[in-house]
């Protein structure tokens, strides 16, 4: 389905649940990073529970493939979505960006800190809903002024994006 800087998401069979999920998929690292990036998205995005989120069902390990299931959707990425259309209108763009506000506040009401919100994070669905992804790089408020450490760099997410005081 895509392919990102350190997984691939494919469409796949879950046989217990009995349903099409989207499994990300990511080579074992030698630092054991990526499956505590796996089990930290899973916790957190599991924290919120909004419509405009996609569901994360379950990480585990097999082999050597750490994974994660999510809720399937059929649609395109905003970033293909403004691939193929030189503008949004004003009223398209005020829809998307009502539904990805309230999917934002519904994580920070959860404590949680998306930390890498960009185009290719927001999933337009062919209902025209959309899906919040990829919570791996957030970060959890757990106190006003304390954020949870998961024993990586609390430099997150992707440059162009950032805010200039994540640097």
């Amino acid at each position: 389905l895509d392919q990102g800087g350190t997984a691939v998401v494919y469409k796949a069979q879950d046989l217990l649940k009995e349903k099409i999920v989207a499994l990300k998929v990511v080579p074992k690292q030698k630092d054991n990073q990526t499956m505590v990036d796996l089990a930290k998205e899973l916790r957190l995005t599991r924290l919120i529970n909004h419509p405009n989120v996609a569901k994360v069902y379950e990480s585990g390990q097999w082999e050597d493939i750490d994974f994660i299931s999510l809720e399937y959707l059929e649609g395109i990425t905003l970033k293909n979505h403004l691939a193929g259309h030189d503008k949004l209108t004003i009223a398209e763009g005020l829809r998307l960006l009502k539904q990805i506000s309230a999917g934002l506040a519904a994580a920070h009401l959860s404590g949680i800190i998306h930390l890498d919100l960009k185009p290719s994070n927001i999933f337009i669905t062919k209902m025209d809903g959309v899906r919040l992804l990829d919570f791996g790089t957030s970060r959890r408020r757990i106190a006003e002024d304390q954020i949870e450490e998961f024993g990586d760099s609390m430099t997150s997410g992707t440059p162009i994006y950032m805010a200039p005081e994540q640097f």
